[in-house]
């Protein structure tokens, strides 16, 4: 009877042995499948995130545009512009306060500040900047140079020399002649050594 029962029994066992693997391709198939539904929820999840990015922005402009036709809304937008204006200014100053021009030529102390601070944007927010630099080495220079505003026309013409010279598009450049004669009508009649003069002159910046 025991030998009937062990012979019932090993069939069954093969049998289902040799499902096993069948068993374990559809597992495995199932977690493909799992993985790839993952994937595409993923992709679906991101498609609407960007949606509503999009949306979010076409609204705002759309609010914003709204709340510039207001004049109350136009009188703070001015007010919040105006503060951050003078939060920059600080920040430029308290960022200058550490930079000292003392006793360098104007064209040096100009490089120098422009590799801290890009000219960018319209000649409005350039003049912004640069008032910075004109205040600044005034205040280290004040002997050197009669007053801001002199510091203020000596940079611009640097500016235009440098443009003159090294500009691609310039057909008649600016003399050394013609440089050193600015500079006289600059500062109040008052004579540059003309050894410093050249050397500004030849002094790119």
């Amino acid at each position: 009877m025991d030998l009937v029962l062990e012979c019932l029994t090993k069939p069954t066992k093969k049998n289902a042995e040799a499902t096993n693997p069948a068993e374990d391709e559809v597992d495995s198939k199932t977690g493909q499948d799992k993985e790839t539904n993952k994937e595409v929820k993923e992709e679906d999840d991101g498609e609407e995130r960007l949606a509503v990015v999009r949306h979010a922005s076409v609204n705002g402009e759309n609010e914003l545009s709204l709340l510039l036709q207001n004049k109350e809304s136009q009188e703070t937008v001015r007010c919040l512009a105006s503060q951050l204006y003078n939060v920059l200014n600080m920040v430029a100053k308290a960022y200058l306060a550490f930079v000292d021009f003392t006793g360098m030529r104007l064209d040096v102390a100009l490089r120098l500040f422009l590799k801290a601070f890009m000219l960018e944007g319209s000649n409005e927010k350039q003049a912004h900047i640069l008032a910075h630099f004109y205040e600044r080495y005034h205040h280290c220079n004040p002997t050197a140079v009669a007053s801001v505003d002199v510091v203020h026309c000596l940079t611009c013409v640097m500016m235009v020399l440098n443009t003159e010279l090294h500009g691609e598009n310039v057909i008649l450049k600016m003399s050394c002649k013609d440089f050193l004669r600015i500079l006289r009508r600059v500062d109040g009649g008052h004579v540059f050594p003309e050894k410093l003069s050249k050397r500004m002159y030849h002094s790119p910046f």
